[in-house]
């Protein structure tokens, strides 16, 4: 019943808006002040017969708000399509190199997971809780946007949030977790993209009603596909 609430519709089945989390600021990345103002990379190559299909999904990352078209990027990143198991058989990456160089890590705390499994002692049933594309839920700042565009076959794109492979890509999504889900992780496991929690069955629906109000309050969005309420074991 809880499961087709307004807030958990939103939450769980709704696409991504556009908007990002909401209550943190746009990241803003520092680059080494060295860094050459101007670094355009040369498109890569895409087999012709897969061209309409990539320039389909570059073009489906617009429509979804996740890019901008970008008539004039001083800095370009290439793009890398790479063979992925289930359809369609294929992954877009981003080739961050050359400019991961430049990037100023991020200091960020990565919960232990032996100490965090503690909290599982005692759990009679799990709750797995999975994000929807959560690097790219995290807004950028625009200058660091800027320095983030890509060079594809059909022109430069500007990414509007964070990019998986920029090299402090997983210390930020571990700083945001901390701020957003500080009032809950006493009580669940938050690491990263995953939300582990659980109890008795009242506990755990309590906890993961408590999740999914935090989500919806910061405009979080949630892959159901990927959560598991309920189960025996983790």
């Amino acid at each position: 019943e809880y499961l087709l609430s307004p807030k958990c519709l939103r939450v769980f089945a709704e696409p991504l808006d556009g908007k990002g989390i909401q209550g943190i600021p746009p990241l803003k990345l520092q680059f080494d002040p060295d860094m050459p103002p101007v670094h355009r990379a040369s498109c890569r190559h895409v087999p012709q017969e897969i061209r309409p299909i990539i320039e389909a999904h570059m073009i489906s990352y617009v429509d979804k708000q996740l890019f901008d078209w970008c008539k004039h990027p001083h800095i370009t990143s290439p793009t890398v399509i790479t063979k992925k198991a289930t359809r369609p058989f294929f992954r877009v990456a981003i080739d961050y190199r050359w400019i991961n160089q430049w990037v100023r890590m991020i200091q960020a705390h990565t919960p232990v997971i032996l100490d965090e499994l503690y909290k599982a002692q005692g759990w009679e049933v799990f709750g797995d809780i999975d994000w929807t594309e959560a690097f790219h839920q995290v807004p950028l700042d625009p200058d660091t946007a800027d320095k983030l565009c890509v060079i594809t076959t059909l022109g430069a794109i500007r990414p509007r949030f964070m990019m998986e492979g920029v090299a402090p890509a997983s210390s930020v999504l571990q700083n945001v977790v901390q701020d957003v889900f500080h009032e809950v992780r006493n009580e669940s496991i938050c690491i990263f993209d995953n939300i582990l929690t659980g109890g008795t069955k009242t506990t755990l629906r309590e906890r993961f009603i408590r999740i999914v109000d935090i989500c919806y309050e910061r405009n979080i969005r949630l892959n159901f596909r990927k959560t598991f309420l309920g189960h025996n074991t983790a």
